[in-house]
C-alpha cells in the first residue's frame, strides 16, 4: 500500500515535470529507486520474469527520462 501511493506520488511529479524539469527528473530517481527495490525483491522470493519484466521496463524507463531531463 505505501509502495503504491509513494510510486503514484512519483507519477505526479513526472506529470508536473512537463512544466518544470526539475520535478520530471526528481520523479524519475525516484521511481528508479522504488523499481529497483522491487526488482531486487523479486529477485529474492523467486518470482518468474514474467513476475518481474513490467517493473524492470518502468525502471528502464524511469532512468532513461532521468538522463533526458538534465
Amino acid at each position: 500500500m505505501v509502495t503504491g501511493i509513494c510510486e503514484l506520488a512519483r507519477a505526479i511529479l513526472l506529470i508536473i515535470g512537463y512544466w518544470a524539469p526539475i520535478s520530471a527528473r526528481a520523479g524519475a530517481l525516484l521511481l528508479a529507486i522504488t523499481a529497483i527495490g522491487s526488482i531486487l525483491t523479486h529477485i529474492r522470493v523467486k518470482d518468474s520474469f514474467r513476475d518481474t519484466a513490467m517493473i524492470l521496463f518502468l525502471a528502464i524507463l524511469s532512468l532513461v527520462v532521468f538522463f533526458l531531463y538534465q
